[in-house]
């Protein structure tokens, strides 16, 4: 394709080997990159995305709205109004994030959860409840 992709992977759970990693593919169409940080911490020294994705955020969960605050606050207001996409582990979480997402009051425009159609088929153990399975990317 003529357009190139330049994907960075942001969050404090990016493994260490991987932080700070630079991958260039089909001759610099597609660069993947890896920062192990909170993005609200990093955000500065990076250009604007075109489009934010938080995988499995649980920014919906009462202990992480604390924890989201100040990068949801970048996403929504500082960032010219780029679109984010939201997945979950499962139904519950997503209508959970949904829930959160919906009190905000800088959230403007928020589509109805609907299930991934490329999620993961793989079943994993939930990590805060061993009892439970998830799918990535619900």
């Amino acid at each position: 394709p003529e357009a190139a992709f330049d994907i960075h992977h942001i969050g404090p759970e990016v493994p260490e080997k991987k932080h700070e990693e630079v991958l260039e593919l089909h001759e610099g169409k597609l660069t993947l990159s890896w920062t192990r940080a909170r993005y609200q911490d990093v955000h500065e020294y990076h250009d604007v995305p075109d489009l934010y994705v938080l995988f499995n955020s649980g920014c919906g969960y009462p202990h992480a709205q604390d924890e989201w605050a100040d990068a949801l606050d970048i996403v929504f207001n500082k960032s010219g109004f780029k679109p984010a996409l939201f997945t979950s582990h499962n139904q519950e979480d997503s209508a959970r994030d949904y829930a959160y997402l919906r009190r905000r009051q800088d959230c403007r425009y928020l589509s109805h959860p609907a299930p991934n159609p490329f999620m993961s088929l793989k079943k994993d153990v939930a990590v805060n409840n061993i009892k439970y399975l998830i799918n990535s990317n619900h």
